[in-house]
């Protein structure tokens, strides 16, 4: 009982801290099926619900957050606007709505307000664990990789940054037969408005027979591999909320504010140790992952 009543206390303690905070609590919700069992199982459920279902902002921040960046008459856009958000994470929450323009759907981001300055703070404290946890991570080189996120998740903020890497995304596996990303109609720094997509999330995939979520599996992994080959971007925020299994079959991918920019396709590397790792040479993939500086220089070796 303890230990759940502290797994509903951390969701909402993340969950009304927003910002970077918040962004831990999702890491962590991707990582939990590395803790033992007796201590993953209470904080399993709470943990995933920051994934798309964070406490919600009111409904007078939103419109007050709309009428500053689509101004007084943002209302006239849409035909509809429902109160109730769609999702809810760490930056900002998503509304259904209807473009008033068009008819069609619509997805409506929109940031917290303040969550730029928040995140940046709590980026700072985010970064100073890579010394904490290196004991932890069984010879990974943390603080390389904690830049390399501080440095991606401190782009979220930036819709601007985010509606260019989405629309790119969205032109790029335009008619693909398995991937659908979503156009962006219209977008400021704090607000983003994109075509809905309608579909099953992948957190609620669990109780779909095993051949589906294999095939899933395997659509997720090709997705992550085609997105730097066919239009240079590697998606960053790989958690299940951002993945809907549409009613056609194909994988709908959506939040693109934590993405590389790879025009190159991947690094070499990664493929040859790839390669080597399907064979089963541990050593030698071993050896090249601390070539690559992801590896501490004695990691993976045995003290004599």
């Amino acid at each position: 009982m303890a230990r759940t009543e502290a797994a509903d206390q951390l969701f909402r303690v993340l969950g009304e801290m927003k910002g970077g905070a918040m962004k831990v609590g999702q890491t962590l919700s991707l990582f939990e099926s590395f803790f033992p069992e007796e201590m993953a199982a209470p904080y399993r459920t709470q943990l995933k619900r920051l994934q798309d279902q964070a406490p919600p902002m009111p409904t007078s921040r939103v419109h007050h957050v709309l009428s500053g960046e689509l101004g007084e008459d943002w209302s006239k856009l849409f035909s509809e606007f429902s109160p109730r958000p769609a999702a809810a994470a760490s930056i900002g929450q998503v509304h259904r709505a209807v473009w008033a323009a068009t008819g069609e759907p619509v997805a409506v981001k929109v940031q917290y307000p303040g969550a730029a300055a928040a995140l940046r703070a709590d980026l700072t404290q985010i970064q100073r664990l890579g010394g904490v946890l290196a004991p932890l991570a069984g010879g990974m080189e943390l603080r390389p990789l904690m830049e390399e996120i501080v440095s991606r998740v401190g782009e979220e903020v930036d819709y601007e940054k985010e509606a260019a890497a989405q629309e790119q995304a969205a032109r790029g596996f335009e008619g693909h037969p398995e991937f659908v990303v979503p156009h962006v109609l219209a977008h400021t720094d704090k607000v983003m408005v994109s075509e809905w997509i309608s579909g099953k999330s992948f957190n609620r995939m669990a109780d779909e027979p095993q051949d589906v979520r294999n095939e899933m599996a395997l659509r997720y992994v090709r997705f992550l591999f085609a997105g730097p080959q066919e239009v240079g971007l590697l998606h960053g925020d790989p958690h299940p909320g951002n993945f809907r299994v549409l009613p056609d079959g194909r994988l709908g991918i959506v939040d693109f504010g934590l993405v590389d920019r790879l025009p190159g396709g991947l690094p070499p590397a990664m493929g040859r140790l790839i390669r080597i790792a399907m064979t089963g040479d541990a050593d030698t993939v071993t050896e090249g992952l601390r070539e690559e500086g992801f590896l501490l220089p004695r990691a993976g070796t045995v003290n004599p």
